[in-house]
């Protein structure tokens, strides 16, 4: 294959089903068929998109993705998701599901077609056909809408187990109607903070710029508590390697980042 594949029918219709997928079909239907459509769509045309920069060994292109594809979905890749989402504030996300890699048995079809494949003659659409394919597959691994519905009527705490005379970390809302009753209050000692309508993360230094004492930690709030403070699972003073594997055991979607603040 000379050159690339990107203007080919069957590229085309996989990038097609690949956004309708996405942004209609998960979202009306939200059903096994469309949570493995996107996998296979994607596999099928991220090889053929890749040859944008390899033309020549066609082959390498088809590992590659099926290399990455099984680190992707596998817990291999939680680290590195985490590390690259800190890093670059992003908010890349993924769940992981081994029952995802039969997606794997559509790239020997990709690479029959990729053989065959002609592609169409509107080879000025190409920018346009890049554009939507780098964001189609952003997408993919973009988190969801976030929830309209807040948390009410309840307050979060996160202590300073050395001191308990402060919360580190307050987070709580109380009123809808009230914008004044509710936010983020955050002691001296939270270096950086993310959360969603489940968890609640802190990145945490109690010898204030003394970095080498920074401790990570965990609140899973409890919607249903009619409690004042639901600090009932609070997970403190974590290395990050605990904290680590503490995400991975209470399933914290990768798009709860620690925003530095």
């Amino acid at each position: 294959m000379k050159q690339s594949k990107i203007t080919s029918a069957g590229f085309l219709l996989g990038l097609f089903f690949l956004l309708l997928n996405d942004f209609y079909l998960k979202e009306m239907f939200g059903n096994w068929v469309t949570g493995k459509l996107s996998d296979f769509a994607g596999l099928f045309i991220f090889p053929l998109f890749l040859s944008l920069f390899n033309s020549k060994r066609i082959w390498l292109n088809f590992v590659f993705t099926a290399v990455f594809f099984v680190f992707w979905k596998s817990d291999l890749s939680t680290g590195f998701l985490f590390y690259v989402n800190q890093t670059l504030q992003t908010e890349f996300s993924r769940v992981v599901d081994y029952s995802d890699l039969i997606a794997l048995s559509v790239l020997p079809f990709s690479y029959w077609y990729s053989e065959k494949a002609k592609p169409i003659t509107f080879q000025f659409l190409k920018p346009v056909i890049i554009c939507l394919s780098v964001f189609s597959f952003y997408a993919t691994s973009a988190p969801d809408s976030v929830s309209d519905n807040q948390l009410t009527g309840r307050y979060y705490r996160v202590w300073d187990y050395d001191t308990y005379d402060q919360g580190v970390l307050q987070i709580g809302y109380q009123s809808k109607s009230c914008k004044s009753c509710y936010g983020i209050v955050l002691g001296p000692d939270v270096i950086a903070y993310g959360f969603n309508d489940d968890f609640i993360l802190a990145k945490i230094n109690p010898v204030i710029n003394d970095t080498t004492k920074t401790v990570y930690a965990i609140l899973v709030t409890t919607k249903d508590s009619t409690d004042n403070f639901g600090d009932k699972e609070v997970y403190n003073g974590l290395s990050e390697k605990d904290f680590l594997r503490k995400l991975k055991e209470l399933n914290v979607p990768d798009s709860v980042i620690l925003n530095h603040r």
